[in-house]
């Protein structure tokens, strides 16, 4: 097993990094974040942006691509900052993203 460094064209820090193996190598998407500490909902939010990068068998990186999530910013209010927790897998021979929906505020109402 040897450590493989990640290096992306961006100035934000890298977190969350999800593998997936195929038969043309690696594929791996990394989340990077504004490295500004979240305040509260009152305060400018963290950004995020989504990297794909594309491996060979042995570790030769061959591509690298910043996902555009530019159109859902704008259409969806509660992803304006970016799409959070980005997942690879291979599913009967297709690969897939899934993000999660960040929920700004949710409230709870218990009633006796």
């Amino acid at each position: 097993m040897k450590v493989q460094e990640i290096h992306l064209p961006t100035s934000l820090a890298f977190c969350n990094p999800s593998i997936v193996a195929t038969e043309e190598g690696w594929w791996v998407l990394v989340r990077a974040i504004d490295p500004v500490p979240y305040q509260g909902p009152q305060q400018e939010c963290l950004s995020s942006e989504n990297w794909l990068l594309h491996y060979a068998d042995d570790f030769t990186l061959k591509s690298t691509l910043k996902l555009d999530d530019q159109k859902i910013r704008q259409t969806c209010l509660s992803v304006r900052n970016g799409l959070e927790d980005g997942r690879l897998f291979l599913w009967k021979g297709n690969y897939g993203v899934c993000s999660a929906v960040f929920i700004e505020r949710a409230k709870v109402f218990i009633t006796p």
